[in-house]
């Protein structure tokens, strides 16, 4: 097995439990602040961070080889992070998910500028294809357009900016380090949900907070082999994967029925996800070429 198709294997599992995450997001709503829950994650990072050293056996090396990637890397993670959070509990599952797919443009353009990778036009042609579909997804709701709009334009934005700074993280130091860093700083900033009012949750809002402190960690760590393994802008249309889950959790767990629009943007994504995917498949060098 290819590193590359060891990177897509394990993008495609980070973004299912991503897409499980933020429908519990979504379920939640207002009942926990994006503060508290980016504050809960932080906790769950460093949790997880010391089970993996202690069954790995392996040193945790706090030192980074290059600070500022890590301090620009947890930065955008963290401000992306609330970003998210925000937009799921406040929008419709299904209208949230699809503005983040505006994640592949950016991720897209930041792969070819930043990292000068090697960007051909089907996969051009293929995140076109994808925001396309985005696009007929939400059009309803860009009639009538507010701050939460606003924020989930970010969030993908911000999101796409931690994937690219963590193809240089991962180059320079151990994925224990750049994980180290993505919990200290996490913390640091959703500290100030401390001061803020908790309420007691309900058993069901806390088996929620707890999954969410559980799934998230585990996301990022996984995104952070597969960014080690694969290119950035080959991992990007993967994304797509978790538009049908959510989806289905749209419609079995919250009633939220798409609309037509919805239905024909979801069959466009998937239509330029899969053409993507064959055509890199195709152009993959031979063994010994």
């Amino acid at each position: 097995m290819t590193d590359q198709f060891k990177g897509a294997g394990l993008m495609i599992g980070a973004f299912l439990l991503g897409a499980i995450e933020m429908a519990l997001v979504h379920g939640i709503g207002d009942r926990a602040s994006a503060m508290q829950l980016g504050f809960l994650r932080s906790l769950g990072h460093g949790l997880l961070l010391a089970v993996v050293v202690v069954v790995s056996g392996t040193p945790l090396i706090v030192r980074s080889n290059n600070i500022r990637i890590q301090l620009v890397r947890g930065i955008f993670s963290a401000t992306g992070l609330w970003a998210l959070y925000y937009t799921f509990a406040h929008m419709p599952l299904i209208d949230a998910t699809a503005l983040s797919y505006t994640r592949a443009l950016f991720m897209t353009i930041f792969a070819a500028l930043v990292l000068h990778e090697s960007v051909r036009g089907v996969r051009w042609l293929g995140v076109a294809l994808g925001l396309s579909g985005a696009a007929l997804i939400i059009q309803p709701a860009f009639s009538n357009p507010n701050i939460v709009y606003v924020v989930g334009i970010a969030a993908p934005a911000l999101n796409a900016a931690m994937q690219v700074s963590t193809k240089f993280a991962v180059r320079l130091d151990a994925i224990n380090t750049t994980m180290f860093w993505v919990s200290a700083i996490s913390f640091v900033l959703f500290c100030p949900a401390i001061m803020t009012e908790w309420a007691m949750p309900s058993g069901e809002i806390l088996i929620c907070l707890g999954l969410i402190t559980i799934i998230g960690p585990i996301t990022t760590y996984m995104s952070l082999w597969a960014i080690r393994f694969a290119d950035v802008s080959l991992l990007a249309p993967f994304d797509y994967t978790r538009l049908i889950l959510n989806v289905l959790i749209a419609l079995i767990v919250f009633r939220e029925l798409p609309t037509l629009y919805a239905w024909l943007g979801m069959a466009i994504i998937v239509v330029g996800c899969l053409a993507q995917t064959m055509r890199v498949g195709k152009n993959q060098p031979q063994p010994g070429a």
